[in-house]
């Protein structure tokens, strides 16, 4: 019959057997996790078949925060991804807005450039009046200016003839003596101004240079004027000059107050003469000679 240590024997030998294949299943398996380790390896019940603990255990920590980095961070992701989205959006609108800027001010500077180029033409027809215009004062100018200069010439010209013999000639048609107007002389005698003779001397002391003889061809009148020779009246023409003693000039015949017309004493021609003094003395009155163009200057 079996014994106590007879069942012992039997469960020391089963446990043998036990241990055996549990060996053999642990080196086998410790083969399988080994060949398979990277499924294993991040597996903490197999990490007593790790060679390196704390390699594996950091590469798994690094796997790990891996695989969490992308769900921890996906908020995150997400909150970058919109606002990129809005940023891009913002600048497209800013480009869409830089776009219609563009698009005005070139609209607006087509316009101006318009604007101006129809005011540069204005300008330029300005221009071309202005210069038409200056080009035509000048011409206007040089009109006028020779207008004045032959108007100048003529008025000296004219002024020339008038002071020569024919401008003598002239005033001393109008600025005469009646013939038998009495003339004294300084040695006392007594001669028409018609007779007069050459170098004769009058009683102021100036010499006859010549005796003229002009015809009245207008028919002028004579001034009568007193204070001749003996108390007579003077005959003489109203242009002729004479000294007015009250105001000490020398003034026409015609507006002096001692003068007075008359229509009873006529002549067909006049008598004057051109003293050495250029005066003629009758009686109380003082004349001018026939050369009187300095006094009408």
């Amino acid at each position: 019959m079996p014994t106590m240590k007879n069942y012992l024997n039997l469960i020391y030998v089963n446990l043998g057997f036990i241990a055996q294949i549990t060996v053999m299943m642990y080196f086998k398996s410790a083969l399988e996790i080994k060949e398979n380790w990277p499924l294993y390896r991040c597996n903490p019940p197999y990490w007593f078949f790790s060679d390196n603990i704390m390699n594996d255990f950091t590469y798994c920590v690094q796997n790990s925060q891996m695989n969490l980095m992308g769900s921890l961070l996906q908020p995150l992701n997400y909150m970058v991804s919109a606002l990129s989205s809005v940023g891009t959006g913002l600048s497209d609108a800013i480009n869409d807005i830089r776009e219609v800027v563009s698009n005005i001010r070139d609209f607006v500077s087509s316009i101006i450039e318009s604007v101006f180029g129809v005011f540069y033409n204005l300008i330029i027809a300005f221009q071309k009046i202005i210069i038409s215009i200056k080009d035509m004062m000048g011409k206007i100018i040089g009109i006028v200016a020779t207008i004045l200069y032959v108007l100048d010439g003529s008025i000296k010209t004219m002024n020339s003839t008038w002071n020569g013999p024919p401008g003598q000639l002239v005033r001393a048609l109008g600025s005469c003596f009646h013939p038998d107007t009495k003339v004294n002389l300084k040695n006392g005698e007594i001669y028409l101004m018609k007779d007069l003779p050459l170098g004769a001397e009058l009683s102021d002391g100036a010499k006859v240079f010549s005796v003229m003889k002009i015809a009245n061809f207008n028919g002028k009148p004579f001034y009568k004027i007193n204070g001749g020779v003996n108390g007579d009246h003077i005959y003489v023409t109203g242009d002729h000059f004479v000294f007015d003693k009250e105001f000490k000039k020398w003034i026409q015949v015609k507006d002096s107050k001692y003068a007075f017309t008359q229509e009873e004493i006529k002549s067909d021609w006049f008598s004057c003469l051109i003293t050495t003094t250029g005066k003629i003395r009758i009686g109380q009155q003082l004349f001018w000679d026939w050369e009187d163009d300095e006094l009408i200057e």
